[in-house]
């Protein structure tokens, strides 16, 4: 091998962002590797004519001084160099519904008093509601802060008192609280920041997703990019090596340990350790071979379902997007009440007429950031899709996949534009100054993960808290960082990367 490090980091997702900045900080030999043109995962932006999208971040919880994310990013040195704007406290979520429409708001109390101003029959189930609530929230910051964050889940699994919770679906969940079919899809109106419907999402996962924001919503100053940009500078600065275009192909197994990485240019290098961002599939699935699993990971592995997939639409145009009641407020519309109806074509391989999805307005969100010039708005919008219509263009290169993806593209995107024009902003067509559509195949070729799942392997009740992968792997000094640890979201994957950061700093010979 050419050459020896200290840890090699595999993937710069924010969660292999955070572990190599961890281990450079602590004076670690890192050598960060990414198979993509430019670092970041779905932290990487992207720009059209002067002006700014982001790919992978709508908006964070827990930024502001004090809070896990904020102290996580002190801890790293970039609180001087990354802000945040807190969102609207009033709503930073809107949930539409044919006929009825409230927002999320700071606050637990606030946003229960809200909910029972809806649906006063249901007081004392959104009251149990909130207090079930709460005892995660106090059960996982105990255990944070007395037994470190990898064990969250242990104490979930053992604190509550009804261990069956962790076995049900929210639907599940919330019915033994709930009954008017309207409160319960709004309670799982967010089901969309983890790709699943309330009838197959783990109602504790969906529970911490909303206990997560209701400390406030916030967006970072510059968007996603600046997060990223902050953390390779500083990666950069600690003297980290960072390689882009450098796909691994194999973690180099030796005795039972992992001692280096091959890569798809013939290039290897050796390490104490290695961690790896990538999906858990991929890790142990493809770029370690089965001759060194167990039965039980390789099983778990094969057995593994993922989330769907989606397909973004960008839009700048010079619309005065205020004037038709557009905030800073992310929007999250469904067609029908019963949103588990709206996943059904999805589960048959279609994306759905009748659909769910999400619009927020970056440039509303971030007006320091500079994300288009003045008087210029930037959209994007979001709706779940499978990735096996696409399947046939996955290995092709960007703008390469001929006249009929790019139809296909525009078939599937153009129903969209349409809802979004009908329902939120009349007119926008004629105020287009750019707009552009992702499909599931641009995640996978910027991401390699499964089927271009956006949120990692799928939160299910089966695939949560100790089902998910643990950081320290079976395999000696292989560490495991990204959505399929913890889940999903900026957060949790940024946590994990420095848990696993830990681990690896323990595997490192003593001099």
């Amino acid at each position: 091998m050419t050459e020896k490090f200290g840890v090699i980091v595999i993937g710069s997702g924010i969660g292999g962002m955070t572990a190599a900045l961890v281990l450079a900080r602590k004076g670690v030999n890192v050598l960060l590797l990414d198979q993509a043109k430019k670092f970041g995962g779905y932290m990487n932006p992207f720009s059209r004519k002067g002006y700014h999208f982001d790919v992978g971040l709508h908006y964070i919880g827990e930024c502001a001084p004090g809070q896990s994310f904020h102290r996580l990013i002190s801890s790293l040195g970039l609180e001087d160099k990354i802000k945040f704007r807190e969102l609207s406290e009033d709503g930073f979520d809107r949930y539409v519904f044919p006929g009825f429409e409230t927002s999320l708001c700071k606050g637990a109390e606030r946003y229960a008093d809200r909910l029972k101003g809806h649906f006063p029959a249901e007081k004392k189930g959104i009251d149990t509601y909130f207090a079930q609530m709460r005892e995660l929230d106090q059960l996982t910051r105990a255990m944070s802060k007395k037994m470190g964050v990898g064990a969250i889940w242990q104490i979930l699994r053992y604190g509550l008192p009804a261990l069956s919770k962790l076995k049900m679906s929210f639907t599940e969940l919330v019915s033994k609280w709930i009954k008017d079919p309207m409160l319960r899809s709004v309670l799982a109106a967010a089901c969309g920041d983890i790709g699943l419907p309330p009838s197959e999402a783990s109602g504790v996962g969906l529970m911490l997703v909303t206990n997560h924001y209701l400390g406030g919503g916030y967006y970072p100053v510059g968007g996603s990019g600046a997060i990223r940009d902050a953390m390779i500078d500083a990666l950069k600065e600690q003297g980290a090596t960072l390689k882009n275009n450098s796909e691994v192909t194999e973690i180099v197994i030796k005795e039972g340990a992992a001692v280096g990485v091959k890569l798809a240019s013939g290039e290897e290098y050796s390490a104490d350790a290695i961690v790896s961002n990538l999906d858990a599939a991929v890790t142990f699935g493809s770029i370690v071979e089965r001759e060194h699993l167990s039965n039980k990971l390789a099983k778990k592995v094969e057995t593994l379902s993922h989330s769907f997939a989606h397909i973004g639409l960008f839009i700048a145009t010079d619309m005065d997007i205020t004037q038709c009641g557009m905030t800073d407020a992310n929007i999250w519309h469904y067609d029908d009440v019963d949103i588990d109806s709206l996943f059904k074509p999805l589960h048959e391989g279609r994306v759905p007429k009748k659909v769910g999805f999400f619009l927020t307005a970056t440039t509303l969100k971030d007006p320091e950031g500079k994300r288009a010039p003045e008087g210029v708005h930037t959209l994007e919008g979001i709706i779940l899709a499978p990735f096996e219509p696409f399947r046939k263009w996955m290995d092709l290169p960007r703008k390469k996949r001929g006249e009929d993806y790019e139809s296909f593209k525009k078939e599937l995107s153009e129903p969209l534009f349409d809802k979004i024009e009908r329902t939120y902003l009349p007119g926008l067509r004629g105020k287009v100054l750019h707009s552009e559509a992702s499909t599931p195949v641009t995640n996978y070729s910027y991401t390699k993960n499964p089927s271009g799942a956006i949120y990692g392997p799928s939160h299910t009740p089966a695939q949560m808290g100790l089902n998910r992968f643990p950081v320290k792997t079976e395999i000696k000094n292989l560490f495991l960082a990204g959505a399929s640890v913890l889940g999903c979201g900026v957060v949790p994957c940024a946590i994990s990367g420095k848990m696993a950061a830990a681990h690896a700093l323990k595997a490192l010979p003593r001099n």
